[in-house]
């Protein structure tokens, strides 16, 4: 993606989130839609969407795209966006105490937490804009693709450049019938800031691929393990079939020392969607 070309984040909202968050103390799933955290989560949708709406008009479809995959593709943004703030605000609430045990001073929780803004809504939001472009470019092709059913083969392609992944580099030009079960895990984005993309190609003169060998080297280019947890296992997944954005086992979904707290973050996010 071009530099720059992610709407710019309003700190401000950043900061109204902050003033509520040492006034309350922390912050429980209930709270989480309501005030100034609602307002960050609107923010950070806000950018999210830019990206959702930028990457379906990139996609030049042959078919019009159902309102009720754009609807699906939206409300797992929000859900993404209130998980992601959620945990935002948990992470700053643990500036809120002195290594005394006594809350901070006002100004003092603000300019301790300003590395958790340029973490979550400058780098990482950054990173999930790009990768909302390419998932709803993906998501919207699929729908096309499935239309024509059989008519054409699928095949994997990178960007071409120096920039693209030795492992993604291995699966470019697989090419595969829309029904392999490859294509259920290994369609782009299979990582933060992938480029690659599914298009469709001609039968006539066409080299099929070994699936099963294609399945092999696409687990390879979403393996990546620290301290014995896949980090990369979360992109094994097709936006077109799920139609979704983000993979549901993004951390913002899953990880937390109280899974149940995180359920009902979840449950009060996904109840409070409205377009």
């Amino acid at each position: 993606m071009a530099k720059g070309d992610i709407p710019p984040f309003d700190s401000a909202i950043f900061d109204r989130a902050v003033a509520w968050l040492h006034k309350n103390k922390g912050i429980t799933p209930k709270e989480l839609i309501k005030g100034a955290p609602a307002e960050l989560i609107g923010e950070i949708n806000r950018i999210l969407y830019v990206g959702i709406d930028k990457g379906i008009a990139a996609a030049t479809l042959k078919y019009e795209l159902p309102e009720t995959v754009i609807a699906a593709l939206r409300q797992n943004t929000w859900v993404f966006s209130g998980m992601k703030t959620f945990h935002e605000l948990q992470q700053a609430s643990e500036l809120l105490i002195t290594d005394s045990g006594e809350v901070k001073s006002f100004d003092a929780f603000k300019l301790d937490v300003q590395v958790i803004n340029d973490e979550y809504n400058l780098n990482y939001l950054n990173a999930e804009y790009n990768f909302a472009q390419q998932s709803a470019q993906t998501a919207a092709r699929w729908q096309d693709y499935e239309k024509d059913g059989s008519r054409y083969l699928l095949q994997f392609r990178t960007a071409g450049d120096a920039k693209v992944r030795a492992d993604h580099e291995e699966l470019n030009n697989t090419t595969l019938p829309l029904d392999d079960p490859f294509w259920n895990e290994y369609v782009p984005p299979l990582d933060w800031n992938c480029r690659c993309m599914v298009i469709q190609v001609g039968k006539e003169g066409a080299e099929l691929s070994n699936s099963t060998d294609a399945i092999q080297l696409g687990e390879q280019a979403t393996t990546n393990m620290v301290n014995g947890v896949n980090k990369s296992a979360m992109f094994r997944f097709n936006p077109g079939k799920t139609l979704s954005i983000f993979p549901d086992k993004h951390p913002y979904m899953a990880r937390s020392s109280s899974p149940d707290e995180i359920k009902e973050a979840q449950k009060e996010v996904t109840d409070n969607y409205s377009e």
